[in-house]
């Protein structure tokens, strides 16, 4: 793990999108919605444009309301429209890896997996209902530990970022602040957050060898009551706590990916920067950022 800190601690990257401008609209509705407005509460902090999760007899008590189809289209359509190109999913690649498992509350589910030269992708899925209850974005640790391959790092970043909008139903421009969150998992202290009816984490699946090991980004849908029943910590509330100062603490540089529009280009295009930086912060190293057991446990059976 402390590989991958120095990893973000000291690489700068490209992102390998260029700005195609906005996607035309399609018959999906739901999709437009999710690409084209934004929304945010008082403070700042990204609102879903409406509730993209429903109530579930699963393990953490909700799933995402949409199919791995529906899914797999507005990730696409979303994808595209930062100028993804030919990196997109295909939906006949998804893979059934184990069928008819059970969670902790009997819910039986299927665990689909996908993974390309670069990306691994992951969705666990109710059978009945045939709704998502999680999903994961990711690679193998020796591809994203590697500083020859800041280009994936910066890619895959994005990939989970538009992972988290796509699931919560975000707009395309919280991209950023869902891949920041992701990046704030990667720590020795605690590698989750709750957020807005969501479990965001970081999970290391070992091998014998980093070529055998998978690193995973992952969102689960989740009721209210999992926040304080699994002791998780409020992502909102840790971004207020770090940049509180405060001088009992210990100075740490913490890496922040900055997505932003550059200027045209020779062709005419514009240009998407993905550069991840570090900035001097307060991090609390107490036991209450942790990650309770049943969370890892939960994640890794789904």
């Amino acid at each position: 793990m402390k590989k991958l800190i120095s990893i973000f601690l000291t690489v700068s990257v490209l992102f390998l999108f260029s700005s195609c401008g906005q996607a035309e609209n399609s018959g999906n509705s739901k999709s437009e919605k999710k690409i084209y407005t934004a929304s945010a509460d008082e403070a700042g902090y990204p609102n879903p444009i409406a509730q993209n999760w429903e109530e579930s007899n699963n393990a953490t008590g909700a799933r995402f309301d949409m199919t791995l189809k529906e899914y797999t289209e507005d990730f696409n359509k979303m994808y595209n429209s930062l100028g993804g190109g030919n990196q997109q999913i295909d939906f006949s690649k998804w893979q059934l890896q184990s069928k008819g498992q059970r969670d902790e509350n009997g819910i039986v589910y299927d665990y689909y997996y996908y993974a390309d030269d670069m990306v691994v992708l992951t969705a666990t899925v109710e059978q009945e209902s045939e709704k998502i209850m999680n999903l994961g974005c990711g690679t193998t640790v020796s591809v994203f530990i590697n500083e020859e391959n800041s280009q994936y790092q910066s890619v895959i970043l994005a990939m989970t970022g538009i992972m988290a909008c796509v699931a919560g139903n975000y707009p395309v421009d919280n991209v950023t602040f869902f891949s920041n969150l992701y990046v704030n998992t990667i720590s020795d202290n605690n590698n989750s957050f709750w957020y807005n009816n969501c479990i965001y984490l970081l999970s290391v699946e070992e091998g014998k060898t980093d070529d055998e090991s998978t690193m995973l980004f992952r969102i689960v849908a989740a009721t209210d009551d999992i926040e304080d029943e699994w002791h998780l910590i409020n992502y909102k509330t840790y971004l207020e706590e770090d940049t509180t100062p405060d001088t009992s603490q210990e100075e740490t540089t913490t890496p922040v990916l900055e997505i932003q529009q550059e200027s045209d280009t020779d062709s005419g295009e514009k240009e998407l920067k993905s550069e991840i930086t570090t900035t001097s912060q307060t991090n609390t190293t107490n036991s209450e950022k942790t990650t309770a057991s049943k969370t890892e446990k939960t994640s890794n059976s789904n």
